[in-house]
């Protein structure tokens, strides 16, 4: 994956001129204002959705970068009006602070906060580590706790 800045290089506009010499190129900002127009339809598709359901449950991954960077991932399963099965993510970000139990639970629950799905989640699965279980047993409007089992699988085969 390249960054957008990728596409006011030289380089890039001269391969374009040559692959299609009629093709303007658009600017770094006309991308970004089509990008962040998408992301808010996306974003108020899901928003809506999630309104009309009932419950709800979730998935957390808390995971670590190349870089050392620790991250927060949630994804909400739900069945919608047409009685569809949906999984969408609802957060892939950063966490600013240490990833401790009170932090991961304490941004877990903004998440839940910011989509309107607090008093809706019935469960949530994660995987084993230590962290993600007292995580989850912080999360007091949240019923079941269950440990991803592809996750436990996969630990007792390495």
């Amino acid at each position: 994956m390249l960054p957008i800045s990728f596409l006011s290089s030289e380089g890039f506009r001269d391969f374009m001129k040559l692959l299609e010499p009629g093709y303007k190129v658009p600017s770094q900002q006309s991308i970004l204002s089509r990008l962040q127009l998408f992301y808010n339809d996306v974003r108020e598709k899901i928003a809506n959705d999630l309104a009309e359901v009932e419950s709800a449950s979730i998935s957390v991954d808390e995971w670590t970068s190349r870089t050392q960077d620790c991250y927060l991932s949630v994804e909400a399963q739900y069945i919608d009006k047409n009685s569809e099965l949906c999984k969408v993510t609802l957060c892939n970000e950063q966490l600013e602070d240490r990833p401790n139990a009170e932090n991961i639970a304490s941004a877990i629950e903004v998440v839940l906060a910011d989509w309107n799905i607090s008093d809706k989640t019935q469960a949530i699965t994660h995987d084993s580590a230590s962290v993600m279980n007292a995580a989850a047993q912080q999360l007091f409007n949240i019923g079941d706790s269950i440990k991803c089992s592809a996750h436990l699988l996969q630990l007792v085969t390495h």
